[in-house]
């Protein structure tokens, strides 16, 4: 049989929970005993609720620009454990910046990976159809060139320790907030500007669902989260439980797995939210959905029908975004509506 080493060492969120079910079928095609996946050293915890039952290494994350000598003895480290395992086929499933600097000194036997730019000097590349397909496409692919399996899309199911949904229920027992009435979390927050719903919409669809006795949960981490969470309460008298960088990504599993709805914008944590089964509505802009779209029944993707301009390229719009700015409350609250 033979050992594989998987490489999927994204930084976005959305793009390792898409690559789950991909990284299924390989651990199953190779078995447990026989694979290594390699993964961005943030996301242990998205791997440890996946629970794959092998091997993982995770890849460290880069130190500060200033402090670069900082980086060199984990990722040394990372290498020497890297080039121990000897795999007989390397499979790099993004494709990404990383794993075209990497897998070269990692030592390979035999690589394989996308038909990209990082992956022009592999002994075996598949061809994608790129950017006319969701990603989950580009990895189910390389699945089937490996396995001849045909992938669903999809999410395999995330699981949280019962210590984790304790900790999670007695938090939310501090915070005042009560079992019997249904809990929404909203995540105002974006990681770019053409991806931020205005967040005088979110106040006004908070107003709307607390009237209809949601209890309302924002959440978000770090500090360009924690100021669109400011902004809003600012925008709002509606009650808001903010949880703000308060939450570990297992924890914020077992929130999305406890609430009613999830609310968020064109972000990893949506498609966490999605990958629970969670009721989401994804509010999006200029990014194209059928691309990057969190994926499932429960999952309805909101956006404008007003055209892009034909020189969109997301953070550059002739039309200052309007299909964000201008997308209203009412239309995402008869989104949520479908879903219930």
């Amino acid at each position: 049989m033979q050992t594989a080493a998987v490489w999927m060492p994204t930084k976005h969120m959305g793009n390792l929970l898409v690559s789950l079910r991909a990284l299924e079928a390989l651990i199953q095609h190779f078995g447990a005993a026989n694979t290594t996946l390699v993964i961005d050293g943030a996301y242990r915890a998205i791997i440890d609720c996946f629970n794959p039952r092998c091997d993982v290494v995770y890849l460290p994350r880069a130190v500060p620009a200033k402090s670069p000598w900082r980086a060199l003895p984990p990722l040394w480290s990372f290498l020497r454990t890297v080039r121990a395992i000897g795999a007989d086929i390397t499979i790099a499933l993004e494709g990404d910046i990383p794993s075209q600097r990497l897998i070269p000194l990692s030592r390979p036997r035999y690589t394989l990976g996308p038909d990209n730019r990082y992956c022009r000097h592999f002994a075996r590349r598949i061809a994608l159809d790129h950017d006319q397909q969701h990603r989950f496409y580009d990895y189910a692919a390389i699945v089937k060139a490996i396995t001849e399996r045909e992938l669903a899309p999809g999410y395999p199911t995330l699981s949280v320790s019962e210590e984790t949904q304790r900790q999670l229920e007695h938090r939310l027992e501090t915070l005042g907030l009560q079992a019997a009435s249904p809990i929404t979390v909203l995540h105002p927050g974006a990681t770019k500007d053409y991806k931020q719903w205005p967040l005088k919409h979110f106040a006004t669809l908070a107003h709307q669902l607390h009237s209809e006795g949601h209890q309302l949960v924002v959440t978000g981490a770090g500090e360009r989260d924690g100021a669109a969470i400011a902004d809003l309460q600012q925008l709002t008298s509606t009650p808001l439980t903010s949880l703000h960088n308060q939450l570990t990504i297992a924890e914020l599993v077992a929130l999305c797995q406890h609430a009613k709805l999830f609310v968020g914008n064109d972000t990893g944590p949506t498609h966490l939210a999605a990958a629970t089964g969670t009721p989401t509505i994804a509010i999006f802009g200029p990014t194209d959905e059928r691309r990057w779209g969190p994926m499932g029944e429960n999952v309805r993707i909101v956006r404008h029908p007003l055209p892009c301009p034909v020189d969109c390229r997301r953070g550059r719009c002739s039309l200052d975004h309007r299909c964000l700015t201008t997308l209203s409350a009412d239309v995402v609250q008869a989104a949520i509506a479908e879903l219930s």
